[in-house]
């Protein structure tokens, strides 16, 4: 349950980041981030990246493989 949050906390600190600093912000996702984690109710970041609208966040979790 810790690792499930940690993954789930980085992923959002990048999303957080992506947004905040745009186009001028080189992001990449590393391989140890759990890209398909999930939270208690099943949903993975992707999954909350599209709800959200957040099509650039959408855009590099697939390129990172997210499914």
């Amino acid at each position: 349950m810790k690792l499930l949050l940690s993954a789930l906390l980085f992923l959002a600190a990048l999303c957080i980041s992506f947004l905040a600093f745009g186009d001028t912000m080189d992001l990449r996702l590393h391989k140890a981030a759990a890209i398909e984690a999930r939270d208690a109710k099943g949903a993975t970041p992707l999954q909350h990246a599209r709800s959200r609208g957040y099509a650039e966040i959408v855009k590099l979790l697939e390129t990172a493989g997210a499914t």
